[in-house]
């Protein structure tokens, strides 16, 4: 069973900005947190402002509602589709495993 991933809170960002404040290494800040030094890492590389060597937290957590935001979720089954209906029907009405749906399919 692998590690769960989860976001990084507004409060864990302001841990990262008063940690980079105060020069603390990424380890220690991760440390501090609880996670891998690696996902500090990647949020400093991806949430700095430009042109220097600063991290916001609140303008990271602005850059991170602006990516979910304009994040793409690819379905398969969008519901009102033809396959959306057929997939259910079998599932609730017919009572078919999905196995059993796949094989009609």
């Amino acid at each position: 069973m692998g590690i769960q991933y989860s976001h990084l809170s507004p409060e864990e960002r302001a841990v990262i900005q008063v940690g980079m404040s105060e020069h603390m290494s990424l380890r220690a800040i991760a440390s501090s947190l609880g996670r891998c030094p690696s996902s500090i890492s990647r949020e400093l590389a991806r949430s700095r402002v430009s042109g220097t060597a600063t991290y916001s937290a609140r303008s990271a957590g602005m850059a991170y509602r602006a990516r979910r935001k304009h994040s793409v979720r690819h379905t398969k089954m969008t519901p009102g589709s033809w396959l959306y209906d057929y997939v259910r029907s079998r599932l609730v009405d017919w009572c078919w495993s999905p196995q059993q749906i796949a094989a009609k399919l």
